[in-house]
């Protein structure tokens, strides 16, 4: 039953506790400091704390004073506010344009990489296919290429290609290796 009580008291606290020190410091709007003075009127240790809070704010008040801010003071906080926003902008620009030269170069070097590995085996694969159409239409028996593709389904030019990518492919990787 004592953790009950302790949840309530917890849950009156979050409640109302920053609503007691807003209301000392003068930040409340009316309907809130309206709902606050309604709640003082019925609970004893709201209306404790508030008093404990009044007293310590006169206090303060009296020892250290209240603080004056110069006229110029929201000029200059918005100054330095625009500056080391202006300041972080530009940080970031350059670092965007630093990312973005690094990404470009970074792809060049992949397409010429790509060109450099695979174009000897575009052409190995044309060369292949060329010479097996060649071979297929000047044996005995010969006929003319566009015969021969009809003749074919689509399975067998597909093996060819494919046997000639693997072979120029596997002959590719063993002169990188050496």
């Amino acid at each position: 039953m004592n953790s009950k009580v302790d949840h309530l008291d917890t849950q009156h606290s979050l409640r109302w506790g920053d609503r007691l020190q807003d209301a000392v410091d003068g930040d409340l709007i009316a309907s809130d400091l309206a709902a606050l003075s309604d709640h003082l009127g019925n609970c004893e240790a709201c209306r404790s704390d508030y008093r404990a809070l009044q007293a310590l704010n006169n206090m303060l008040t009296l020892q250290i004073g209240t603080p004056a801010l110069t006229a110029n003071f929201d000029a200059r906080v918005i100054a330095q506010v625009s500056t080391l926003a202006g300041s972080l902008l530009s940080q970031a620009r350059e670092l965007e344009q630093r990312e973005h030269l690094a990404r470009v170069a970074h792809l060049k070097r992949s397409w010429r990489s790509f060109w450099r590995f695979n174009l000897g085996n575009f052409l190995g694969c044309g060369a292949m296919v060329v010479a097996a159409f060649t071979a297929l239409a000047s044996g005995p028996g010969a006929q003319p290429i566009d015969r021969i593709l009809q003749q074919w389904s689509f399975s067998s030019p597909f093996l060819l290609i494919t046997a000639a990518l693997a072979v120029t492919w596997a002959l590719r990787g063993s002169e990188r290796t050496q």
